[in-house]
C-alpha cells in the first residue's frame, strides 16, 4: 500500500511540474514535508 501511494505522489508532482503550476523545487519540498507528516502521524498511531 505504502508503494501505491509513493507511485500516486510521484505522479502528482510530476504531473504540477510539466502543466507549470509548480517549480521542481516546490514539488520536492512540498513531498518532503508530505512525507515528514505522514511519518509522524504513523508513529503516534503506531
Amino acid at each position: 500500500m505504502l508503494a501505491v501511494g509513493a507511485v500516486v505522489v510521484a505522479l502528482i508532482g510530476w504531473a504540477r511540474t510539466e502543466i507549470r503550476d509548480h517549480t521542481p523545487a516546490q514539488v520536492l519540498a512540498r513531498t518532503a514535508t508530505g512525507a515528514a507528516a505522514t511519518w509522524a502521524t504513523l508513529v503516534i498511531l503506531l
